[in-house]
């Protein structure tokens, strides 16, 4: 349970500095939801070989299938998110997923609330509210961005219990089905929510080369691998747990922008990301019934 609680937590602090290049790839031509299709397209075709290869280790289609629907949706929003709204208020609202989490555990997996994870949630949004500066924590979403945060940790929450439930999908599986089905959200979501963004931001060709080794940068070797070790620590640990763990990624995300941006990192941060790791320490070292324990899948 240790090492797949610190999977998780690397992970979550690897996505909390991915805005860097999703922003930096605007600067290169990729302008908006247009950065979010490439990456996922490198991503999924640097993948695809070996998934064909490993084609006949599939063993359940539509669960494989709703993972990736859930989990692509909220990861290609989130990141829309991020490009349209600030990074601090983007995680705020996309870290109210433990709730979320929880709340689908126990109705789906019969996973009681316990009185650990209730202190460890208010621990995490204590510590969340202090770092963002939120004026009260449930902050109501006013931009078109915010929506997108609040719906991505949503829909990621249901695709933790799609993983918890379905021990018998690898975790190589489940990061391709995240990447082939948010590649078709990548360009179905802003279809929907932001046409205007995507058909006045066409890229050129002539730009290729200026963002091309970003896109591999950001594809094959920042998502792959980190979803990757995201997907084998989350199928081992309960779905509540792995949305507090990943909470960290709020605070190096509000330390990286606080660095690299006008937001600024004192107080707050240094107390709001104390209640955040002490949160995750908890509710990972604290014994607590979890309910049904699956053996996952091997790579």
């Amino acid at each position: 349970m240790l090492l797949a609680a610190l999977a998780v937590t690397v992970a979550g602090c690897v996505w909390g500095a991915l805005w860097i290049p999703l922003r930096h790839l605007e600067s290169t031509g990729l302008i908006g939801p247009w950065a979010t299709i490439a990456g996922q397209v490198a991503a999924t075709v640097f993948m695809l070989p070996l998934a064909l290869w490993r084609w006949r280790r599939l063993k359940a289609i539509g669960p494989l299938f709703l993972m990736g629907l859930f989990g692509g949706c909220g990861f290609v929003l989130y990141n829309n998110a991020l490009l349209t709204t600030d990074v601090i208020h983007a995680m705020l609202l996309f870290y109210l997923t433990p709730i979320w989490s929880t709340l689908l555990a126990r109705l789906f997996l019969g996973q009681p609330i316990t009185p650990v994870r209730i202190v460890t949630i208010l621990l995490g949004f204590g510590g969340l509210a202090i770092v963002l500066g939120a004026k009260g924590w449930l902050p109501i979403p006013s931009r078109l961005g915010d929506w997108m945060a609040l719906a991505s940790g949503i829909l990621w929450a249901f695709s933790l219990v799609v993983i918890r439930k379905r021990g018998d999908i690898a975790p190589f599986e489940s990061a391709f089905s995240f990447f082939l089905v948010g590649l078709l959200a990548s360009v179905l979501v802003p279809l929907v929510v932001m046409p205007a963004t995507l058909f006045e931001n066409l890229p050129s060709l002539d730009d290729l080369e200026r963002f091309l080794p970003w896109v591999i940068l950001l594809g094959p070797l920042l998502w792959v691998p980190t979803q990757i070790l995201l997907m084998w620590g989350t199928k081992r640990l309960d779905p509540g747990r792995v949305g507090i763990l990943l909470m960290g990624e709020a605070l190096v995300g509000a330390a990286t922008a606080a660095f690299l941006t006008d937001e600024p990192f004192g107080w707050r941060e240094i107390v709001g990301g104390t209640l955040i790791i002490g949160a995750g320490l908890i509710d990972t070292l604290m014994p607590g019934p979890e309910g049904k324990v699956i053996q996952p899948a091997s790579a």
